[in-house]
């Protein structure tokens, strides 16, 4: 996806989160009747959004590459291609966090379990708590990140990865830890970030050039 078209799909994307904002206290008040099963199991699917549940599998990763290069000379290709995937993951997710993390400070939105327990339900509260940095979500932001970079690196998995971010994504709406304009600004920094540390990594000429499927190169996981 080229520079233009990425900044149009991410304004119309801003947009529609604009356009959400009326639907999102009918469906917080909708989905707080979920039953405690479905939430249960919600509650497992939201924990893999966590920064770090990327973050700290890849900074091993990256530690034992460093490592090991020198010491297996014979492996030095696959293990700097292996490194150069890791940190582009790495830097993508993270920097989707981080990104987040200064767009909750700023926006300070009261979470929907406030709203449901009729408290605040506002945007630029003075509270800087984690109650109200419910705009965007970090969660799916990281999610939708690591499934472009992932997607990227292993086409095959493409939709795989595409479908777990999306349930990630919806957790946090069933689990009222998020209102769905939340997870669509979320979806959009994540996938804002995540394309712009890919065309970065090209410039360096870490990651190929091509996007599509039919690449079957060094750092493609076949199934």
């Amino acid at each position: 996806m080229t520079a233009p078209r990425a900044a149009l799909v991410l304004v119309v994307v801003a947009v529609l989160a604009a356009g959400l904002v009326g639907l999102d206290q009918p469906l917080a008040r909708w989905t707080a009747q979920g039953g405690d099963g479905l939430r249960d199991i919600f509650g497992i699917i939201t924990w893999f959004g966590q920064g770090g549940v990327v973050l700290v599998p890849c900074g091993l990763f990256l530690l034992a590459c460093f490592w090991l290069r020198p010491r297996l000379p014979s492996l030095a290709g696959p293990i700097a291609r292996g490194t150069r995937g890791a940190a582009l993951l790495f830097a993508a997710v993270a920097a989707a966090g981080i990104v987040t993390d200064l767009l909750k400070l700023i926006f300070r939105r009261a979470r929907p379990e406030l709203w449901l327990s009729g408290q605040s339900a506002s945007f630029f509260s003075d509270h800087f708590g984690s109650a109200y940095q419910s705009f965007p979500s970090g969660h799916t932001a990281t999610s939708v990140a690591a499934a472009i970079i992932l997607g990227r690196l292993a086409p095959r998995w493409r939709t795989e990865f595409a479908c777990f971010a999306v349930l990630i994504a919806l957790s946090r709406v069933v689990l009222d830890a998020h209102y769905l304009s939340d997870v669509v600004a979320g979806a959009a920094v994540g996938a804002g970030v995540a394309i712009l540390m890919l065309a970065w990594f090209r410039r360096k000429g870490w990651v190929p050039a091509s996007d599509g499927p039919q690449d079957e190169g060094p750092n493609t996981v076949q199934r």
